[in-house]
């Protein structure tokens, strides 16, 4: 579904859809002013940071010692892979498809590589949510899973927003980059679940029991 999704995104069947939600997004006049007050814009920035490769490269190596230390060494090994591999996935696809940046308006930012897909979408989506499903897998409670894949699925969705807002991928990018992205963090997840001993899943949190003080 990628690579269709790319080809057309290459071409003119997304060309008004694309232009349409980026010219929306700015000041009808001043193409080079957001919608929005300032700290509006200065609040994209800092969220869209969160889907730079440094600090996905920090969170990962946060997250991949806190499970070696906690002796779940495969589970390490799960998140790293993961992460590594998204890295490379998103690399050969912005080589493969070779899509500009968008030029319909100014950038917000500074960006060095391809448009498509985008890179912060699909390395936020494979990083959150293949930590996401990691950690929900060590809760036993519903409602705690429940909170870690939203709160991994807000980050993930948010990443990707900010880059249009922003202005320096195209629509068609950020969500090519939530399918590539989600797609390799669901196939990771089920490589997991074969393949992670049910010791590496057991919950690090503290059980009611254990909260039971008489």
């Amino acid at each position: 579904m990628i690579f269709f999704l790319g080809k057309l995104a290459g071409g003119n069947a997304f060309e008004r859809f694309d232009q349409a939600i980026l010219l929306s997004l700015r000041v009808e006049g001043d193409l080079s002013d957001p919608v929005g007050p300032l700290w509006l814009e200065e609040a994209a920035r800092d969220v869209t940071a969160l889907g730079s490769f440094a600090l996905l490269i920090l969170f990962t190596g946060a997250i991949a010692i806190f499970l070696w230390i906690s002796g779940k060494h495969r589970a390490c090994g799960f998140i790293i892979a993961s992460s590594l591999s998204g890295v490379v996935l998103s690399t050969y696809l912005k080589q493969f498809f070779n899509r500009p940046r968008p030029d319909i308006v100014p950038h917000e930012m500074h960006t060095l590589s391809m448009s498509f897909p985008s890179g912060h979408a699909l390395l936020s989506a494979v990083i959150f949510l293949s930590a996401g499903t990691l950690v929900s897998s060590t809760q036993p409670r519903a409602f705690v899973k429940a909170y870690v894949l939203i709160l991994a699925l807000a980050l993930t969705f948010s990443v990707g927003l900010t880059r249009l807002y922003l202005g320096v991928h195209w629509p068609t990018d950020v969500i090519g980059g939530w399918l590539a992205g989600g797609t390799w963090a669901t196939g990771w997840w089920l490589i997991a679940q074969n393949f992670l001993p049910r010791r590496e899943t057991e919950t690090f949190a503290i059980t009611d029991e254990e909260t039971n003080y008489e």
